[in-house]
């Protein structure tokens, strides 16, 4: 069942904050010619987070058609608990959502077994002597090698880990299917 948040009028009465969302140019900072890439997305993306309890009264379901056999006369109504398809707040929600677990997945940046682990932030400013256009203008990056550390860019439902090495590239992108699926936020198969 599919519930339609743009049909009961809901969205007439909510507000949601603008928020940013990362861009092409954003996965940009993250990459340099080697650089190895995978895909992770996530399934039914507004499904995994859970509507705030104060708007879940509001949006009921009438459901008594589909139960002929109960008490006639007394509606058969369910309480939609997800973030809903339509509804104004979901993608803010669901981002969000997805903010915290960018957070829990990368970790401590300064654990070594960590593969999201950095140590500096390399600026490479257009017109400074030590500009590099085949580099990124902003970048972590580790001391034991120089390269851009291993790190991921969402994109709505999709996080795009990457790596300098294609073991790296594979670790990054199983941290991040491990740990969605540890927040309870599914990986689409």
């Amino acid at each position: 069942m599919v519930y339609d948040g743009t049909v009961s009028g809901l969205n007439d009465d909510m507000w949601v904050p603008r928020f940013g969302m990362s861009s092409l140019e954003t996965h940009f900072w993250v990459l340099e010619p080697g650089t190895h890439m995978a895909d992770v997305d996530v399934g039914e993306w507004f499904l995994n987070f859970v509507l705030h309890k104060s708007v879940r009264p509001l949006t009921g379901v009438d459901l008594t058609h589909y139960f002929p056999g109960k008490v006639a006369g007394v509606p058969v109504w369910e309480t939609w608990l997800k973030a809903a398809m339509g509804l104004k707040s979901s993608p803010y929600q669901a981002s969000q959502g997805c903010c915290v677990a960018d957070e829990v997945i990368r970790g401590d940046p300064t654990d070594k077994p960590n593969v999201f682990r950095w140590d500096f932030v390399r600026l490479n400013c257009p017109r400074s002597e030590t500009y590099d256009a085949s580099k990124p203008w902003v970048s972590k990056v580790r001391k034991e090698d120089g390269r851009i550390a291993s790190d991921f860019v969402s994109f709505v439902d999709d996080f795009r880990p990457s790596g300098p090495t294609l073991k790296e590239g594979w670790l990054a992108a199983r941290r991040v299917a491990a740990g969605l699926n540890y927040l309870g936020i599914q990986d689409a198969p």
